[in-house]
């Protein structure tokens, strides 16, 4: 990847200045420009006379990539390690050629260590590693033991040479650095250690592979020692060959998989583009029509290549199933026919039958062979493809298949290299972001992690019941903090290597072209409403596009002056009114009360709708400091859990509560080939709704389920609070200021839960009276209907479903690159395969989707062998253990169907979270009122039940892929102070908060801060002193 990536940086200078030289030659740089290339200069010509040469000391030295490129960084690096500023010359050239010879000794250290394990097992087993055996040219046991022992001494003579020659270059070291002389090589070694990490793990894993084959040879020795017939011998040879067809296959597909990784496909697929473009009808002008003409083209291309990439797939697959169920026939015939067939092992007692020593053999070579696909074969062909695909770079760039970048412009001024990086997706983080944090700033960081964790921790040792409380001055804490702060401290000074430093830089850099770019050409960069990509348009299209939906909609009035001091005054006047009149309690009015210093105006910004003729915008308010933000918290919590409570008949809580209902349904009887599906869709809902008249719906609906008082509040304080909620919702867009007077913030908690009771109210009038009881109430009417991420069918009244994929929506989820922690990945996986085994009716539309999920993640970088590990780990319970599988999938309906009822009795976590929405609602009778003896008016408590979490205490840190293992030496931190004590029952369990992804970086939606925040702040001076410098 990093290869990879610095070729991208070369690229994209040369494609910058090759696109760029016209233009250039017709513009008159301003000063900012000339100033900013003139200290450019200056930087290059100051690091260009303290550079060294970076050239091997001898021709045979092959340099690492930390010893060749980059020497700023590495030096950098040596400067934290040494605890020296290197300034000089000399000792940057002393250095890097000692560094030079400790890395290619340390390298023969490696090697010494792995050939020497090669000798111990060699000697002792008898058997060789094809490395050896290959060098040697022959298998003979007494010729390899003494290459493999010839072999050492040359590497113990040059071993030695290398100790020499270290000894003698000390002599030239700088008088500078003599100081650092004793532990110069100690610290030296350490950095290398880092860099060879990769070759430290690639020798114990080859070593790790000589050991299982050692392992199938006794398993092979152990098959040979039965007295085998010639029909025995015939079927494991045909079994044999059975699995060498299927792994055949299965490499086919692997390089096909890889070629999807690297998005080089066969020609095959090139010529379908050919075949499809039609340029005879691209449209001459270019504008926005021809624009939206080659964007719909590619579109179709691009799909068109994803279902024939599933077919080759599938094509694959269906041969290794082939052969797969052949192989099965025969081991079910050889095991009913040598199952009594039994021997006693050498050396042992144990009793083993033929089928089982088979077994045992066929499994560990079919793991060998899938292993030499997997790390020589596929990375070998990888490596030739690259070499291919870089040759041909320069020649007609093909639509790709993996998730794009939209780019709304008829000109844009991106290399191909920044296109790509934007095409990680929206959710996407770039690596280790703060190994180039200023030291104030990384400090700063320790500090609050530090801060955050103690606060919490202290916070929860206070509030828990039945134990002694902790005093805030004890030495426990004094202690916890002194550990964590060390080691927050260690963790982000720890060095990691520079090929991981050099990513970091380059994707640094990256965001800053792309940032400056946005900015220059007055571009704006945003998620897009369904696709899940990223799209960038022009800040005047935007424009264009927002005015006319503030006119189509009517929703929005501009204001003449700022209007945070009114919002304010009328919040805290309401607030203050309620208190007076008992009608809230004074705890309620302080946790509803904006505060002056953390308060902002809302603010709108607008993400596209791609997917639709014109790609149109949607509007998106953030309160998410707005005075109003708590007290529509408040409402939220208060009024949802009636509403799930009430009205959980009439509502589908997601795909899989829809199938279950429908199940219901098709149980009682009711589904026949008549059955209709009957959907409306609703434009501009949150945004369209009539005030005054969703706050009447709202208590009438409290009134008609009898809810009088809920938390003590009555329902006309309840419509006070949401009226201010509505009313008191102005925002700032463009530097201008807005208030909307028609419907509700798509941003704020409670407009949800408001335009769902909107909808009770015209459900109850114009739906349910017409429909039979025994109907389910959920614009398209047919035998077949999309309804969430759930498509249903009724086949001549036999339901089926399936996972339904939005036309607009890419197959994008959070690309492998990113920088996320470890488990979201495979939570990735296990989500994805779980939904499409609840909505899969059949076997054949489940593989159907289980093939293009494995597209999926291929076109987001997830390796093959991760992809397989957790398939394989998915399916474990239901994959046969005495079959030697080559695929990590299950390959009967019976399988199927028995893992799709075990996930449908599961609840879905959003069926489950309304369930406990629900369930908090507790109604008590009101004592009746003695003029109105015959209502029912009840008091509704919401009760929010904890207790599952109640001996948890959770705290959080930002992840980076430096900080592997710091929420590990949390809990260890803990441990040792809680761990034998009245506190150890406590569990602590460490999460993760992320660094911000590419979309955060470069969207710029929200304004800046002096439009937001209080306009007195900026006519007050620090520490209250006024502008005439006195003090106020």
């Amino acid at each position: 990847e990093v290869s990879n990536g610095l070729n991208d940086n070369i690229n994209e200078n040369n494609t910058t200045t090759s696109k760029s030289n016209k233009r250039k030659q017709q513009m008159t740089p301003s000063s900012s420009q000339r100033s900013a290339s003139h200290s450019l200069v200056k930087r290059m010509k100051r690091s260009k006379s303290s550079q060294i040469t970076m050239i091997p000391l001898k021709p045979n030295f092959k340099l690492p990539i930390y010893l060749k490129t980059h020497p700023n960084l590495l030096f950098r690096t040596l400067r934290l390690l040494l605890k020296h500023t290197l300034r000089k010359k000399s000792e940057r050239q002393f250095l890097h050629s000692r560094l030079q010879l400790l890395d290619q000794q340390c390298r023969l250290e490696l090697r010494q260590n792995l050939w020497q394990s090669y000798l111990n097992l060699g000697t002792e087993k008898e058997v060789w590693p094809n490395v050896v055996m290959k060098m040697a040219k022959t298998d003979e046991h007494l010729v390899c033991q003494q290459f493999v022992q010839k072999r050492l001494n040359e590497m113990k003579i040059k071993y030695d040479q290398f100790t020499n020659e270290l000894r003698t270059q000390l002599q030239s070291c700088p008088v500078t650095l003599l100081q650092l002389q004793s532990t110069l090589d100690q610290h030296l070694k350490e950095l290398i250690q880092i860099q060879q990490k990769y070759l430290a793990t690639k020798m114990q894993f080859q070593l790790k592979r000589y050991e299982d084959m050692i392992k199938e040879m006794e398993s092979f020795q152990s098959l040979s020692s039965f007295p085998l017939t010639s029909d025995q011998q015939n079927t494991i040879d045909r079994l044999i060959h059975l699995q060498e067809k299927q792994v055949q296959f299965y490499e086919d597909l692997e390089k096909l998989e890889a070629r999807i990784s690297i998005d080089f496909l066969p020609r095959s697929f090139d010529e379908l583009e050919d075949f499809i473009v039609v340029n005879d009808y691209f449209p001459l002008i270019k504008d926005n029509i021809a624009l939206e003409f080659k964007q719909n083209s590619y579109k179709i291309i691009q799909e068109a290549k994803r279902t024939w990439l599933n077919t080759y797939v599938n094509v694959y697959e269906n041969q290794i199933e082939k052969f797969q169920h052949q192989y099965e026939v025969v081991l079910h015939q050889f095991e009913i026919a040598n199952s009594s067939h039994a021997c006693i092992n050498n050396g042992t007692t144990t009793t083993t039958t033929l089928y089982q020593s088979f077994l045992n053999y066929i499994n560990r070579r079919t793991n060998r062979l899938k292993e030499e696909i997997a790390y020589e074969k596929i990375s070998l062909y990888r490596k030739q493809l690259l070499r291919v695909q870089r040759r041909l770079k320069s020649s007609k760039k093909m639509v790709t298949v993996k998730p794009t970048v939209i780019v709304d412009l008829l000109y844009h001024p991106f290399t191909a290299a920044q296109l790509d990086y934007l095409s990680r997706g929206p959710t996407y983080i770039r690596p280790n972001p703060s190994i180039f944090f200023p030291q104030k700033t990384l400090q700063k960081r320790i500090d609050r992690e530090h801060d955050d964790t103690m606060k919490k921790l202290k916070k929860y040792m206070s509030s828990v019941a039945d134990l002694p409380k902790i005093p805030l001055n004890s030495p426990l804490y004094k202690s916890y903090s002194n550990q964590l702060r060390s080691y927050l401290s260690q963790s982000y000074m720890t060095l990691i290597p520079l090929i991981d430093q050099i990513r970091a830089l380059r994707e640094l850099k990256m965001i800053q072209s792309i940032r400056k770019k946005l900015k220059k050409y007055k571009l704006i960069l945003r998620e897009t409403d369904k696709s899940g990509v990223l799209h960038i348009g022009s800040a005047i299209d935007y424009e264009r596009k927002a005015a006319e939906y503030r006119q189509t909609t009517g929703a929005y009035e501009e204001l003449t002056s700022n209007p945070y001091n009114d919002i304010i005054c009328q919040v805290t006047r309401l607030l203050n009114q309620l208190k007076s009149l008992n009608r809230i309690r004074e705890w309620q009015r302080i946790k509803l009360m904006p505060a002056r210093k953390t308060t902002e105006l809302a603010y709108m910004y607008f993400i596209p709708k791609p997917h639709k003729k014109g790609t149109p915008l949607r509007p998106i308010l953030n309160t998410i400091h707005a005075a109003t933000k708590q007290i529509s918290q408040f409402l939220d919590k208060l009024i949802r859990p009636l509403f799930d409570r009430f009205v959980r008949q009439t509502t589908f809580v997601d795909g899989a509560d829809l199938l279950d209902q429908l199940q219901k349904y098709i149980q009682k009887g009711y589904f026949n080939a008549s059955t209709l599906f009957i959907i409306f869709d609703i434009s501009n809902l949150y945004t369209m709704l009539p005030q005054e008249e969703s706050l009447a719906i709202l208590a009438e609906f409290l009134h008609t389920h009898n809810c009088e008082r809920i938390n003590g509040l009555s329902i006309d304080t309840i419509i006070e609070l949401a009226r201010v909620v509505l009313q008191a919702n102005a925002f700032v867009y463009n530097k201008k200021f807005y208030r909307q007077i028609i419907g509700g913030a798509m941003g704020s908690a409670f407009t949800l839960t408001l335009a769902n009771i909107f909808m009770w109210k015209w459900e109850r009038q114009t739906i349910l009276p017409k429909l039979p009881s025994h109907e389910l109430y959920g614009r398209h009417i047919g035998k077949s209907v999309p309804f969430l991420d759930v498509l249903v069918q009724n086949n001549n009244g036999i339901l089926a479903s399936s996972l339904y994929h939005k036309p607009s929506a890419e197959p994008t989820v959070v690309s492998f690159l990113s920088d996320h922690p470890r488990h979201v990945f495979r939570n990735v996986i296990q989500t994805a395969l779980t939904r499409a085994v609840r909505y899969s009716s059949t076997f054949e539309i489940f593989n159907n989707e289980r093939r293009a999920i494995r597209l999926m993640f291929l076109y987001n970088k997830y390796p093959s062998n991760y992809i397989n590990q957790q398939f394989e780990k998915f399916f474990a319970d239901y994959m046969s253990s005495t079959s030697s599988s080559i695929l990590p999938m299950i390959t009967n309906e019976s399988q199927f169907f028995a893992l799709r009822e075990k996930l449908s009795n599961q609840p879905t976590a959003k069926q489950t979270q309304v369930a406990m929405s629900a369930a908090a609602v507790d109604l008590l009778q009101i004592t009746q009122n003695v003029t109105q003896p015959n209502t029912n008016n009840m008091e509704a408590t919401i009760k929010r039940k904890n207790d599952k979490f109640k001996n948890n205490l959770f705290i959080h840190v930002t992840h980076e892929a430096r900080l592997k293992g710091l929420a590990r030496e949390i809990h260890i931190i803990h441990d040792n102070h809680f761990k034998n004590t009245d506190y150890g029952e406590i569990r602590l369990i460490v999460g993760f908060r992320n660094n911000p992804n590419i979309e955060f970086e470069l969207s710029r939606k929200r304004p800046s801060s002096s439009v937001l925040k209080d306009p007195l702040r900026k006519k007050r001076k620090p520490n209250g002193i006024d502008g005439n410098g006195m003090n106020t």
